[in-house]
């Protein structure tokens, strides 16, 4: 037998879902005059019941803190009654403003958790109230299932989607005081004209995907070996205020096209082993950038036109680069770089340009290599590194004009 103040708890429980809303003051009434001995055949006359298995199911709903009123429809019951649901809202809430996010199999585990606490206590309480039979009808909790959870989250501010991972070291280092730290020091850059304020980074893109296909049944999904196409590494920035400057494209230069003529105008290239930036290649970059910068000031108002512009940039192993400092800080630049592991929140290009841009690339890669395969008489066996090369080019740029214009 459970001691006085699991009761008293249990008690307490129905009087806070009666005054937060969760049950009828009729159904608390009936359940506390049982509380107080009154018979099934006292209750149901004074309340002016239509029989004893209306009596049964208030006190049954009661016990488990479901809503129940005179007349009620009958209806199906769901796992978890919107006392318990909230419950399971706040800690699911709670766990996920903590780690970002919670596995689903911990909501399921959760959930059976709290349906098999509130089958203990309906029972504990009812064979209190004299129910011993109302009790012993209780069936004992399963595990829900997926779909039930995917039902759950419809109308609420969380949903069931694929993780993305994400590096230790953004989950351990970059925190709320980190971030504050930050802006606190750089206050006084931020202070001037958004047309002033620079966002550089790279991005790499890839054409190494399996796209879905069709078969036949009993036919295996076999595709011929596709042409290895190498990554590009796009580098971009743009103000603030939403004006582009013309992107770097860095290729690996063992893979580097015999023409490039038909770009000219729409973006820079050159090329490192991998296809990655380096320290030279920030040098050469910070160069390309101060050129652009000079016919962009003319472009300003006069009042602004000759200060001292900011080029925010990620901690990448290239920046730590005293030429490039040194050459961006005499053409009027003050280079601030973020924080380790916090570019995924503070830098512009990760938060509102990239994914989208990945997006626009994608759809523009299938639709250059639809033309490319079909509507041009290509056959696929025949392909060229370069043609793929070139249309993943053409990709990038279509959908980065796509994206920032």
């Amino acid at each position: 037998m459970l001691n006085n103040s699991f009761l008293e708890s249990v008690l307490n429980e129905i009087k806070a879902a009666l005054d937060d809303g969760y049950l009828s003051e009729d159904q608390v009434e009936i359940f506390n005059d049982r509380k107080d001995k009154k018979t099934y055949d006292q209750i149901v006359e004074k309340h002016r019941l239509s029989c004893k298995t209306v009596l049964t199911h208030c006190l049954s709903r009661t016990s488990r803190l479901m809503f129940w009123k005179p007349a009620m429809p009958g209806r199906g019951e769901d796992y978890l009654s919107p006392f318990d649901r909230d419950i399971f809202f706040g800690i699911i809430g709670d766990a996920a403003d903590d780690s970002n996010c919670v596995p689903a199999i911990y909501a399921l585990s959760l959930a059976y958790y709290l349906k098999k606490r509130r089958n203990l206590r309906a029972s504990y309480i009812l064979n209190f109230i004299g129910c011993n039979k109302l009790a012993a009808n209780l069936k004992d909790a399963e595990i829900p299932s997926r779909a039930w959870l995917n039902i759950l989250v419809q109308d609420s501010e969380f949903k069931i989607t694929s993780s993305q991972q994400i590096e230790i070291e953004r989950r351990t280092f970059c925190d709320a005081s980190t971030i504050y730290l930050y802006f606190l020091v750089h206050l006084g850059l931020f202070q001037r004209d958004r047309r002033l304020i620079i966002n550089m980074d790279e991005t790499m893109l890839s054409a190494k995907r399996r796209l879905k296909v069709l078969a036949r049944e009993g036919k295996l999904p076999l595709v011929p070996e596709a042409v290895k196409v190498p990554h590009l590494t796009g580098c971009v920035a743009f103000t603030a205020s939403g004006f582009v400057f013309d992107p770097m494209i860095i290729l690996p230069r063992k893979k580097t096209l015999r023409t490039l003529q038909e770009f000219e105008g729409l973006a820079v290239f050159t090329g490192s082993f991998a296809g990655w930036m380096t320290k030279n290649l920030f040098t050469y970059y910070a160069i390309y950038l101060i050129c652009q910068i000079s016919h962009y000031r003319l472009t300003l108002p006069h009042e602004i036109r000759n200060e001292r512009f900011l080029l925010l940039l990620d901690d990448h192993p290239s920046r730590n680069n005293f030429i490039a400092a040194l050459i961006l800080y005499l053409f009027e630049v003050d280079l601030v770089l973020l924080p380790p592991h916090t570019s995924h929140l503070l830098q512009a290009f990760d938060v509102a340009v990239a994914a989208p841009l990945k997006s626009n690339f994608k759809n523009e890669l299938v639709h250059q290599q639809f033309n490319l395969y079909f509507a041009n008489g290509y056959n696929i066996n025949k392909q060229t590194a370069r043609e793929l090369r070139t249309s993943l080019i053409k990709s990038f740029l279509n959908s980065l004009r796509k994206r920032l214009n």
